[in-house]
């Protein structure tokens, strides 16, 4: 099921604990992308480490991220709209 189906359907203290979730999930991808730049900083002089490096942050921290905030704007707007 996804967000968008879920939402129409829910009570504002249900979209509330929803917002919570993705806001936990949120930090925590951000925290991904932060530590990888951090990472690949130090990484600048060895390209295949600055490659892996760079491939961990897109796939567990920039691509995770652009669900969450998908997932959050649908969920604020039917908070808005419902």
């Amino acid at each position: 099921m996804t967000w968008e189906s879920e939402t129409t359907q829910l009570s504002t203290q249900e979209r509330r604990k929803q917002l919570r979730q993705l806001e936990h999930d949120l930090r925590n991808y951000l925290g991904v992308v932060s530590t990888g730049m951090e990472a690949l900083t130090g990484a600048r002089d060895e390209p295949e480490m600055f490659s892996e490096l760079h491939q961990m942050i897109e796939q567990q921290g920039i691509e995770p991220l652009k669900k969450v905030i998908a997932d959050m704007i649908t969920v604020a707007c039917a908070t808005e709209n419902g």
